[in-house]
């Protein structure tokens, strides 16, 4: 039987995970050291990965203020540097690509067995340039965006795998959105990444004092 006592620390207890979870869903902040945290505990929920023909890729949606931690890199800030960060990136969202082939080992992917006639020079700058046209991201109302922005970051071998960054002109928080990525590079590969609502609701950071 539970006592009085007992039952009155539980709603000690209920209460304050409810107003934990409030905090969270209605506009709490979090300081970097716990935003850190909170993404990394949700990492699955923002990251996505598909395989095709020996080739894994994964897409990852890196929220605005990981963004900006990301950018300064562990350097000082000011709250105004920070609040024109995100002013300036309110309306695009931002996504790190990475492509491997695991079976390679530690061989740099652009050296994947050849399936498409493409020769190491072609690959290369095909990923530098040529697959931002065949990526496009579609909402859920069913209207499609451009990639507007692609950075393929060359490595020359040093890590067997590729990582491009992506950003759409659209705010994806609070959206079901879908990612298509059409590669001619090192295979013949269409694939689609899901992201429901909620994958992408994540609680804001909050300026803290340099």
């Amino acid at each position: 039987m539970i006592t009085k006592y007992q039952s009155y620390m539980l709603l000690i207890v209920f209460g304050l995970l409810y107003s934990f979870t409030a905090k969270l869903s209605f506009g709490g902040k979090l300081t970097p050291q716990k935003y850190v945290a909170y993404i990394a505990q949700n990492e699955a929920k923002i990251s996505k990965k598909q395989e095709s023909n020996g080739v894994v890729y994964e897409l990852k949606y890196i929220p605005t203020d990981l963004l900006f931690l990301n950018y300064m890199k562990g350097q000082k800030y000011t709250k105004k540097e920070y609040a024109t960060f995100l002013k300036e990136n309110q309306e695009t969202s931002t996504f790190q690509f990475r492509i491997s082939t695991p079976q390679n080992g530690s061989i740099e992917f652009l050296k994947h067995p050849n399936q498409n006639g493409k020769t190491y020079e072609e690959r290369v700058k095909y990923y530098s340039f040529g697959l931002q046209k065949d990526i496009y991201l579609t909402d859920s109302n069913g209207d499609t965006y451009a990639c507007t922005g692609y950075v393929f970051e060359r490595n020359f071998g040093v890590q067997p795998y590729g990582i491009i960054h992506l950003v759409f002109p659209i705010d994806v928080s609070k959206k079901h959105i879908t990612v298509s990525i059409n590669d001619n590079g090192i295979a013949t590969n269409k694939i689609q990444f899901e992201f429901a609502k909620n994958d992408l609701q994540f609680p804001k950071m909050k300026y803290t004092k340099q």
